[in-house]
């Protein structure tokens, strides 16, 4: 899908709108079956902020974290932000920041391969472009397993190199 491009299929509901339609079927509060969608919209509304305030959460920490030292701590892993992602099936609401979560799950997965890539061709396993990629990893912010592999990687070829 191109980026601009609208989805194929109806439009989610915002959380607004779900708050907007609850705040004008207060009015029905008698009717038994506005009650039980009432009670649905708002289970549904809960689980929409909540799943915004886990997603704002990882990403500020993610925002903190990226320009701090190589170190994994205080780092959201990248499971987590798949986990968060996979959440997003059942909320059947817009949130606001899905987008940003699976902009950074991408850049992830980018930079995976290009380490596995790296990794896994010796030939050009310097120590300069290991450490490029390593760089690249503080970027996204987020811990992942091929970085503890970089670091070794990294490690084993400034040895090479000094011998």
């Amino acid at each position: 899908e191109e980026e601009g491009e609208e989805e194929e299929g109806p439009k989610l509901p915002t959380i607004k709108d779900v708050q907007q339609t609850l705040a004008q079927g207060e009015q029905f509060h008698n009717i038994e079956r506005v009650t039980k969608v009432k009670a649905l919209l708002r289970r549904r509304l809960q689980e929409a902020e909540a799943w915004e305030d886990k997603a704002k959460g990882f990403l500020a920490t993610r925002t903190c974290t990226r320009k701090s030292s190589s170190t994994n701590a205080g780092r959201v892993s990248l499971n987590m932000l798949q986990r968060l992602r996979s959440e997003t099936r059942k909320i059947k609401l817009h949130l606001d920041s899905l987008a940003a979560v699976e902009s950074v799950l991408e850049e992830a997965e980018a930079w995976q391969a290009k380490a596995r890539a790296v990794l896994d061709e010796e030939a050009d396993m310097t120590s300069a472009v290991l450490a490029e990629v390593l760089e690249e990893s503080n970027v996204i912010g987020l811990v992942m397993p091929e970085i503890a592999e970089v670091t070794k990687a990294l490690a084993e070829a400034r040895w090479r190199e000094k011998a």
